[in-house]
């Protein structure tokens, strides 16, 4: 969590120190010294107006902070103190799903349209909820920007033990008086606030699969780009990203054709020094309409090696895709860590 904030803090100073440059060096930009001061968000302005700023978080009960920074952009800080208020804005996050519903049903129209079967439909958007009351606090509403001086900022302390690991959550804050001072349009930030575990993440996946029911399906290794997604503090799920748009599933190949097991993704139990213990079905334990569940190999060994949520990080794991109550595939895989998920 240090490295992590420790970035974030230099992103911040970073823009800090560009936009204040830009309104000051006349050879190589417009001179914009006579149009006043914009107060802004910077991190909004970094990420880009409108858009989500993903916040991973470990799950734990104590309080996390994200810091919230305002950023007087003027040629020259001002002489006096300088008042800044924020506020929730759940307006904001409303609009930013109405757009993506919006461009979807106009998608779905273009596709529909499409008499030559060349447009895909689309896959309908996430749909975001404001972060509960009950997870955060703020440490204040209103920053002040000292005399002399460019930024404050205030806290949100984010507390993620009870988190919905189902839900898409958003914090929205916005700007809404300036003292006086024009507000830029990069005033509202949409914070995505995630729980992660440690084992959250992309990987790239290698391994072998054997399936007694059809002899023609293979592993489609190496799989890259795959991600492992928080269930719990101590279980993650396969998502692929590239399979259908993004699901959770297992990509194989049938005759060499691309494929997958439908109903069928696994969760991974990691235990002590990060081995995994069991592996059951996203989709049920033989609840599903394909009959299909999971479970670790019998008389394998996991391994693991490196530390979680680092580039050197790596695990092994053997295990069974079970269908109608009998072991259908055997999969052996090593997923290697590449960076954190989106």
């Amino acid at each position: 969590m240090k490295k992590k904030y420790i970035t974030l803090y230099s992103v911040l100073a970073f823009l800090t120190v560009l936009f204040s440059s830009c309104l000051k060096n006349e050879a190589n930009y417009t001179d914009f010294s006579k149009v006043g001061a914009l107060v802004e968000l910077p991190l909004s302005a970094y990420t880009g107006a409108g858009k989500l700023t993903p916040v991973a978080l470990p799950i734990q009960a104590a309080a996390q902070p994200i810091s919230i920074v305002v950023n007087l952009a003027a040629p020259q800080p001002l002489k006096s103190n300088l008042t800044v208020t924020l506020a929730l804005d759940p307006a904001a996050l409303k609009a930013y799903n109405d757009k993506n519903i919006a461009q979807y049903k106009a998608d779905s129209t273009a596709a529909a349209n499409d008499a030559t079967g060349g447009t895909a439909e689309p896959t309908y958007p996430t749909i975001y909820t404001m972060l509960p009351s009950t997870f955060f606090t703020l440490s204040a509403l209103t920053a002040v920007i000292p005399a002399n001086q460019n930024t404050a900022s205030i806290t949100a302390n984010v507390v993620t033990k009870d988190f919905d690991l189902s839900a898409n959550y958003v914090l929205p804050i916005s700007i809404t008086d300036a003292s006086g001072q024009k507000i830029s349009n990069y005033k509202t930030i949409l914070f995505n606030v995630q729980a992660k575990n440690k084992y959250d993440g992309v990987y790239t996946v290698t391994g072998t699969l054997s399936d007694a029911n059809v002899g023609t399906i293979t592993g489609k290794y190496p799989l890259t780009g795959v991600y492992l997604k928080t269930q719990s503090a101590t279980t993650a799920v396969m998502f692929d990203p590239g399979l259908n748009g993004g699901t959770y599933g297992h990509q194989i190949l049938n005759n060499g054709a691309g494929s997958y097991y439908g109903n069928f993704a696994p969760i991974f139990t990691f235990g002590a020094n990060d081995v995994i213990t069991t592996v059951t079905n996203y989709y049920g334990q033989g609840t599903n309409s394909s009959s299909r569940a999971a479970q670790l190999a019998t008389g394998s060994t996991p391994t693991a090696t490196g530390t979680p949520g680092t580039t050197g990080f790596s695990f092994t794991v053997k295990y069974i895709m079970v269908q109608g109550g009998s072991p259908r595939t055997t999969i052996t895989e090593t997923w290697k860590y590449t960076g954190a998920r989106p």
